[in-house]
């Protein structure tokens, strides 16, 4: 794995707070809903040897060993023409885990061997077999803009206007042009990885910024929509991953599998 690299980000996205406080807000009695859900995906030792997915979503991983978390997201009840503008949110450690990366956007955690180098997650084909459509995705930014960039506080994750009608993020059936990308649906965002530092039950949760934490474009069909800020509360559901404590046979089991794996490597070597 290489040192943790991260993506400067962009002026347009630090002043993505003041851009949905000042936005039009949307007053219509229906409103479309956002959910950002974090899930586990693999552990490693605490030297960065993979151990693979672990059983019951990682609860085998060692005290000091690494877990890599990735954040999907999902909007429901668009209509047409309307289109993911920004989404700004905070993700809360509980307790015996820390942060041992600061919030990496899909292509810095691919770049960090967080997933398999191919395809790419950092950009997209907008136009298909013709030429000159190669772009990068969350062109507005995407990455923790607070004071302390390593806190995993005040994420803002932002699409151009002419980006979100193209790639139509967090809807189920996406992109709308060009060529399928990697990130999925529900769409994938971000990653970190977590220390487990105490044998607790822990969790990952996602809380969006109070107030207005995300917006939507209208009348986005030729890419030049209006940015609208969407109302917070249920309209913004930041869900959790459970970290459970390990039973005495799983850790068994887990242990036996690291064995099995260092010694295939010496093997290998030998």
């Amino acid at each position: 794995m290489h040192r943790m690299i991260a993506r400067k980000p962009s002026m347009r996205a630090i002043l993505a707070f003041a851009l949905v406080a000042t936005a039009q807000v949307a007053t219509t009695a229906r409103a479309a809903t956002i959910s950002i859900t974090p899930l586990y995906v693999q552990s490693f030792t605490e030297g960065l040897i993979p151990l693979g997915t672990l059983p019951n979503d990682g609860a085998a991983t060692a005290v000091g060993g690494l877990l890599h978390y990735e954040f999907r997201m999902f909007v429901d009840e668009l209509m047409a023409g309307e289109d993911f503008w920004v989404a700004i949110f905070n993700v809360n450690l509980g307790p015996g885990l820390e942060a041992v990366t600061s919030w990496m956007d899909p292509g810095t955690a691919q770049a960090n061997d967080l997933y398999a180098l191919s395809p790419s997650l950092a950009t997209y084909d907008s136009n298909g077999d013709s030429l000159g459509g190669v772009k990068s995705h969350w062109q507005f930014g995407n990455g923790d803009f607070g004071l302390d960039t390593t806190d995993l506080k005040s994420i803002i994750v932002e699409a151009a206007s002419d980006e979100a009608a193209n790639r139509q993020y967090c809807e189920l059936v996406r992109p709308a042009a060009g060529n399928p990308d990697a990130l999925g649906s529900p769409t994938l965002i971000g990653a970190i990885l977590v220390r487990r530092t105490e044998r607790l039950a822990s969790s990952i949760s996602v809380t969006p910024i109070a107030g207005s934490p995300w917006g939507i474009y209208r009348d986005n069909e030729q890419g030049l929509g209006e940015p609208v800020a969407q109302p917070g509360g249920a309209a913004f559901s930041g869900e959790s991953a459970m970290l459970a404590v390990p039973e005495p046979s799983t850790l068994a089991l887990a242990a036996v599998g690291l064995l099995t794996l260092v010694f295939a490597r010496r093997h290998r070597r030998g």
